[in-house]
């Protein structure tokens, strides 16, 4: 049996770490090597040893990326099979 640690959301600890990484809808390849790198710093600590903050952090960075990712697939699909959808 796993023992689980119960660790509170701290909204304050949250915003310092988001005004640092300033996350934002990604349209750009520097904008998505910026999160990236990110993501890639707080990977390197370990998931486990991630905050309650910096997991929700990585979570938000994740989307960003896939949000881009989707985009740019859906572009380039689009760009050879003259099929585009919105």
């Amino acid at each position: 049996m796993t023992a689980t640690i119960n660790q509170k959301f701290d909204l304050r600890k949250y915003s310092r770490l988001v005004s640092k990484v300033a996350p934002l809808v990604i349209e750009t390849k520097e904008e998505f090597e910026r999160a990236d790198t990110e993501v890639g710093r707080l990977l390197k600590k370990g998931y486990e040893n991630l905050s309650v903050e910096e997991k929700r952090l990585l979570a938000l960075l994740s989307r960003l990326i896939e949000d881009y990712e989707d985009r740019t697939f859906r572009s380039l699909i689009a760009l050879h099979t003259g099929h585009y959808s919105f």
